[in-house]
C-alpha cells in the first residue's frame, strides 16, 4: 500500500505493475491533481506501449488528504 499527501495546485503520480524499467512498455498509472478546490484521480493504462485511460473521479479537494492505493491481483483500489 502507497500514500500520497497532496495539497492545492499540486499534482502526483504512482507507476505500478510496470514490465520493465529500462523500457516500460506496460504499466498502470494513477494521477491526482487538484485545481481550484477540485480534487481528480485518473487510472490510465500503457499497453504495448499505447495509452488508454481505464477511470477517473472529481471530489471535493481537502487540505492534506491523503490518497491510497491498494492494488492487489487483478483488484486495484483509489480511496
Amino acid at each position: 500500500m502507497v500514500s500520497i499527501t497532496l495539497y492545492q495546485g499540486m499534482e502526483a503520480g504512482i507507476v505500478f505493475r510496470l514490465d520493465n524499467y529500462n523500457n516500460p512498455l506496460n504499466f498502470l498509472l494513477l494521477k491526482i491533481s487538484t485545481d481550484g478546490g477540485t480534487f481528480r484521480i485518473y487510472l490510465d493504462r500503457c499497453l504495448a506501449g499505447a495509452w488508454s485511460s481505464i477511470a477517473n473521479a472529481v471530489g471535493t479537494y481537502v487540505a492534506g488528504a491523503i490518497l491510497y492505493l491498494d492494488a492487489k491481483g487483478i483488484n486495484i483500489r483509489a480511496y
